[in-house]
């Protein structure tokens, strides 16, 4: 199953148990048939052109969530994680930028929250409005 990812840790290792229920190997979040059949159908394939592209947006949204949830809980550790998942998806989200920035300020990083406060700046029109 290494198309469908797990919406809360970004893990594609989803293991199904004797009950049907399909279980994160990374972090235990538990999914139901109906759930993951969702998420798969959520990953929508772009076949124009000559590349395959999938749409991510959803996932994008989950980790940008989750990152300032975990922010506003002062997790900044596990708000960092979700962050970087994000970046991975779109490394121009300003939402998961200002996490980024607000975890390095918070482990005392000056150069590093600065350089992330910008790049958010640099990108407002990418954000999905989940922290403000």
């Amino acid at each position: 199953m290494k198309l469908l990812k797990c919406e809360v840790c970004g893990s594609s290792e989803l293991t199904k148990n004797s009950d049907g229920l399909f279980i994160c190997d990374f972090c235990g979040a538990k999914y139901t048939l109906e759930a993951v059949q969702t998420m798969l159908k959520d990953n929508k394939i772009d076949i124009s052109g000559s590349s395959i592209s999938i749409d991510k947006s959803s996932q994008l949204r989950s980790f940008v969530q989750a990152a300032a949830d975990a922010c506003a809980g002062l997790l900044y550790d596990d708000a960092a994680r979700y962050a970087q998942q994000a970046l991975d998806i779109n490394p121009n989200n300003p939402d998961a930028l200002f996490v980024m920035a607000l975890y390095f300020r918070s482990v005392g990083d000056e150069n590093k929250y600065n350089n992330y406060c910008f790049r958010a700046n640099k990108y407002p029109s990418e954000s999905l409005g989940l922290v403000t």
